[in-house]
């Protein structure tokens, strides 16, 4: 790639050729968004070699912004030298990006990558191994049915289009394809409209600098059209590419002119799977589609709906990956505890919520960049209680000041007692009830004057009253006990 963007990185001698490289490769799939760093007087400052590289290997760029990189990559060799030799010698690869924000997220994208195969995929394969022939076989048949012989129409199609195309015709396809080969390494596609949204809050985790991917986002979506299709029922619903095609393939179709209008539709992100309900969603550029009527009609027995989705708040926890069922779950859970311990859902709440899955990238997206944000619908109001802001360094979000959700709070520290007075029965007649767990028999424990005990007596000394449970197992005004 170096050598051939000048005569300058052609005449690179082999060993800096070889550095730059292997950082090349070490950094590629790092993404190629380019961080602009701002000094306090407002001058930029010079940028590092790992975003150089990836810079460098975006195929979009101009012929001189490449001679330009190769030319300021250079003058970075020494740096780059010594991390990676760093690297190799201590064996520890995070140190590459250690100042890099960029490769830090792709780094647990990996990692993440990694996970999501051996403890998901895999199992999930050999659970399924004697079903793959018969769905293979399916699945070709299905194939073979609905392929069809090229008809007169479709050839004059192709002459028609041949004809159109034109020199410059022929530069905006080319544009086109070189910004969709980018979409291969970047974490959000280039150009696709998005619905509109307002950021209303950030807990602590987001973006501030710890651990890539932790805590959650709070945004407030304006109200917008999308296409619906079902995605066939529970049974055959995993959140693999695989499973949920059928349902992707109707919304491509309407999107792509398979409609009564015959009019093609703008792409636009993210793709939305809901659950419960097993439905996905497309949401419809609002530039050209703002209400229902407009949306071109859906063809009969194509199994897709125009929908107009109701503005909503949502709290958002991104994630990298593949988005399996299980790390769906795993995602979800953890932003469900978030949104629990910031008093922005109750336990309750939590456990009835419904959620979606928002995805962003094309299928050939490398894994390890892709985004995926999983998303639970909240109830906010205006100057209530807000997620922790990075800067307090608290975990507990500040407390609601309207009467209604103080009453609240008593009742769920009311029900909280409760629980764990009764957990604390139960844990206490499994201990006495278990002959394996008990060394000596119930009847033969005699207490301190040498009488015999009962497993009444045992069950009520340790039993603690309401006070008790308050001071001794912490369970506070917020429940953080539980």
């Amino acid at each position: 790639l170096l050598r051939r963007t000048s005569s300058v990185s052609a005449a690179l001698s082999d060993s800096t050729m070889r550095v730059l490289l292997l950082a090349t490769l070490l950094v590629l799939c790092a993404g190629f968004r380019v961080p602009v760093r701002m000094s306090s007087a407002g001058k930029d400052q010079r940028a590092t070699w790992q975003s150089l590289v990836r810079r460098l290997s975006r195929p979009d760029i101009s012929l001189v912004e490449r001679q330009t990189l190769t030319l300021d990559l250079l003058k970075q060799a020494p740096d780059v030298s010594e991390a990676l030799a760093k690297a190799v010698r201590e064996r520890d690869i995070e140190s590459l990006v250690e100042d890099d924000p960029e490769g830090q997220e792709i780094l647990e994208g990996v990692k993440a990558v990694r996970r999501q195969i051996l403890e998901d995929i895999l199992p999930d394969l050999q659970d399924r191994a004697p079903e793959i022939p018969t769905r293979l076989a399916k699945a070709l048949r299905s194939a073979r049915e609905s392929k069809q012989a090229p008809t007169a129409a479709d050839f004059r199609q192709i002459q028609s289009a041949l004809a159109e195309l034109t020199p410059a015709r022929l530069q905006e396809v080319l544009d086109a394809a070189r910004e969709e080969i980018s979409n291969v390494f970047e974490p959000i596609p280039y150009n696709l409209e998005t619905p509109g949204y307002e950021v209303l809050a950030r807990s602590m985790g987001w973006d501030s600098g710890g651990k890539p991917f932790d805590g959650y986002e709070i945004r407030r979506y304006e109200d917008y059209v999308a296409a619906a299709a079902a995605l066939g029922g529970a049974e055959d619903v995993e959140m693999e590419l695989e499973a949920s095609g059928e349902g992707f393939n109707k919304l491509a179709d309407y999107i792509f002119g398979g409609n009564q209008a015959n009019v093609q539709l703008a792409m636009t992100v993210p793709v939305e799977m809901s659950f419960p309900g097993d439905e996905m969603r497309f949401p419809l550029p609002k530039s050209s589609v703002d209400s229902v009527d407009l949306a071109p009609k859906p063809k009969d027995e194509s199994g897709v709906r125009v929908v107009t989705q109701a503005s909503r708040t949502l709290a958002v926890r991104r994630f990298p990956g593949i988005a399996t069922s299980q790390e769906v779950q795993r995602q979800l859970s953890a932003l469900k505890i978030e949104l629990v311990e910031d008093k922005l859902m109750s336990i309750d709440e939590a456990e009835a919520a419904s959620y979606s899955v928002f995805q962003y990238n094309p299928p050939y997206t490398l894994p390890w960049v892709r985004t995926n944000e999983v998303v639970v619908e909240i109830s906010w109001r205006e100057g209530g209680s807000a997620p922790p802001a990075a800067a307090e360094g608290s975990a507990v979000a500040s407390a609601p000041t309207d009467p209604a959700d103080a009453v609240t709070m008593q009742a769920a520290e009311a029900a909280a007692v409760a629980i764990a007075e009764e957990e604390v029965a139960e844990m206490i007649e499994l201990l006495v009830d278990s002959e394996e767990d008990i060394s000596v028999d119930a009847g033969d424990a005699e207490d301190v004057d040498g009488a015999p005990v009962d497993d009444a007596m045992l069950v009520e000394d340790a039993m603690l009253d309401e006070d008790d449970v308050n001071e001794e197992d912490g369970i506070n005004t917020s429940g953080q006990g539980i």
